[in-house]
């Protein structure tokens, strides 16, 4: 049996959103737009802010045209905020990833290179470790 306090928000439930860190805008937006439960509402956090949103606030102060995206994608590849949001977009996202580069000189294969991403290795290892040969007289070398 549902209570009539369960279809309003009363003051107790604005103090208690307001322990957790949600506005009394926020919690009649999550409550009547978004129509979700009370307690959902009163208790779930704010989603985080953006990892690289101060940088591309500075980024927009020097008159970039990328989107945050792009900006921030790049900031994980560790470009620098300058180089990230003044270096104009090419489309083509394979050069992002400057390591790609790095595995190719080192003979691992661009696949090789995202496989091992994926598994969680970082950028450095996944470039320069290499790769088994075990399993290379398989296929065909690429040359492209």
């Amino acid at each position: 049996m549902y209570d009539f306090n369960d279809f309003e928000l009363t003051a107790d439930d604005y103090d208690n959103a307001a322990k957790n860190g949600i506005s009394k805008d926020n919690l009649d937006q999550r409550f009547s737009k978004y129509g979700w439960d009370k307690d959902r509402a009163i208790t779930q956090p704010i989603r985080k802010p953006r990892k690289h949103e101060d940088d591309y606030q500075k980024a927009l102060g020097l008159g970039t045209d990328i989107d945050y995206r792009l900006f921030a994608l790049r900031r994980e590849n560790d470009w620098s905020v300058e180089e990230a949001a003044l270096t104009p977009r090419n489309g083509r996202r394979k050069q992002l990833d400057r390591y790609t580069v790095i595995a190719k000189e080192n003979g691992i294969h661009p696949a090789t290179y995202h496989a091992r991403r994926k598994r969680g290795w970082t950028r450095e290892k996944a470039a320069t470790v290499s790769a088994d040969k075990r399993y290379q007289s398989r296929f065909k070398e690429d040359n492209r």
